[in-house]
């Protein structure tokens, strides 16, 4: 039986609200694979909800039995306005941060606003339910006209995913041998991952052939250069917000080489004075302005296109601005939904080198090419990053425990910066069987041996959703 938490509301509340009419639901569940930590696996959600009455939306929130801990765990609401929320008994604005010493609400998420609630750590296997109570704006605030308003919800945590490799190493000799034979000449050890966003696939070419340079008894060996290659995915359903750190301990007989460091690896006690992005420190809200000026890229229909303009109508007051450019553009109508809260109308003139309008965008117009087009992310916020020690970052996330068992000797760790992190990523690892263990392996005869490596790869997750909800004016029968 998982291990199940419930946040902030209580079952009589539940009942209560489950009662409200002009209010639909519908319920959501889905599974965790392996290419996932932690993960929504369930969610009710408002389908339709009448003007001024609340409602609730709940997520379940599931850390996979097959991973790690989770960290610093954050769920929010975001893009909430015009609904407001419900919370100790009083109707509040999203982002208002939440009193303290309300029934029902946990120590640790008083000072959050009230779209936020976090958690410490998250057990593999553990659940969360969370819910929020919404208000509706009223007809009068909708100005009697219907409004379909998409609500996004996130979910960031600190995890990390394990991995294991067995690689076979064989001598020169044993290599000639086995052709002569016609026995086989591939060999691959085996492998073994935790659960995670992040996947590892080990890429070194098995096995690894090592000679000698003189006979049995004869003298020391020199060490033997070879590299191990990995190749990391992104095949979860979200974004690394941080760095990714990618810590790897190799067995005794294996040690670093003169070339390890050109590949941007380091010691442990090499971290000192290196600063790791860990996260997101805040973000804030663009300006409408801003949000429009930004998020203009080269990829619009248009192959003339050398200027734009917008209007918007923000809190009763219109605002217009205009711009040219060489360049194409790309449109994306969601970060204005988000970044732009309160917005009502918009509009965007597309025009040619003549200055002839080309084609007048309408807001559902815009979206639709956004989000079949493009699959651009639902937000767009200046983001602060939040910058600690590495060597700080790495105990936090693997843990004080897990972090003392590495050896430091043994151990070396890789810095992948954010900004370049996509989808995939490529790493190669220089090391040598040292001196001392190719002798140990030319005067023993082996012929075929076996190591293993372990790896550690450390991230901050974000994964998001979004669900629609309906606002239908009532009706007065004259």
């Amino acid at each position: 039986m998982k291990d199940k938490v419930i946040i902030f509301m209580t079952l009589a509340t539940m009942i209560l609200v489950l009662g409200c009419t002009g209010t639909q639901y519908s319920t959501n569940e889905t599974k965790l694979d392996i290419n996932s930590g932690l993960g929504v696996v369930g969610n009710i959600k408002i389908d339709e909800l009448n003007p001024g009455l609340s409602g609730y939306v709940s997520l379940t929130v599931r850390n996979n039995l097959g991973g790690h801990e989770a960290k610093d765990v954050k769920i929010t609401l975001d893009n909430v306005r015009p609904f407001k929320i419900l919370e100790c008994g009083r109707v509040m604005d999203p982002t208002e941060i939440r009193p303290t010493g309300c029934a029902g609400v946990l120590e640790k998420d008083e000072g959050l606003p009230v779209k936020e609630r976090r958690t410490d750590k998250f057990l593999p296997g553990q659940e969360i339910d969370v819910y929020w109570m919404l208000k509706a704006p009223t007809q009068e605030e909708i100005s009697n006209i219907g409004l379909r308003h998409p609500i996004y919800y996130n979910v960031e945590y600190s995890y990390v995913t394990d991995f294991h490799e067995n690689i076979f190493m064989m001598s020169q000799q044993e290599q000639i041998r086995r052709k002569q034979a016609g026995e086989p000449l591939t060999l691959s050890g085996e492998s073994g991952m935790t659960a995670g966003e992040l996947r590892f696939s080990g890429s070194t070419q098995q096995p690894i052939v090592y000679f000698f340079s003189q006979k049995p008894g004869s003298g020391n060996e020199a060490p033997f250069e070879f590299a191990l290659s990995y190749l990391i995915e992104n095949k979860g359903q979200g974004l690394p917000l941080s760095d990714l750190a990618i810590i790897l301990e190799y067995p005794d007989g294996i040690n670093v080489s003169n070339q390890t460091s050109t590949y941007g690896w380091k010691k442990l006690d090499e971290l000192s004075g290196i600063q790791c992005n860990s996260g997101i420190e805040s973000k804030e809200a663009m300006l409408c302005e801003e949000v429009i000026d930004d998020i203009l890229k080269n990829r619009f229909p248009e192959n003339k296109l050398i200027s734009f303009q917008y209007d918007i109508l923000k809190d009763r007051e219109r605002i217009t601005g205009y711009a040219e450019n060489d360049d194409l553009y790309s449109i994306d109508i969601q970060f204005l939904g988000v970044s732009c809260e309160g917005i009502k109308e918009v509009t965007i003139e597309t025009k040619n080198l003549e200055q002839n309008v080309i084609h007048k965008y309408e807001y559902d117009e815009i979206s639709q090419i956004v989000k079949k087009d493009y699959s651009l992310f639902p937000y767009k916020n200046k983001t602060v990053m939040k910058q600690i020690p590495c060597y700080d970052w790495l105990n936090n996330t693997l843990g004080e425990k897990e972090f003392e068992k590495l050896d430091k000797d043994k151990t070396i760790v890789k810095i992948i910066p954010n900004s370049i992190f996509v989808k995939s990523f490529n790493i190669y690892a220089p090391l040598e069987i040292t001196g001392e263990e190719m002798t140990n392996l030319r005067d023993s005869n082996i012929p075929l041996t076996m190591y293993t490596f372990r790896v550690h790869a450390l991230y901050r997750y974000f994964i998001e959703g979004n669900s629609y909800i309906n606002i239908y004016p009532i009706k007065i029968q004259g």
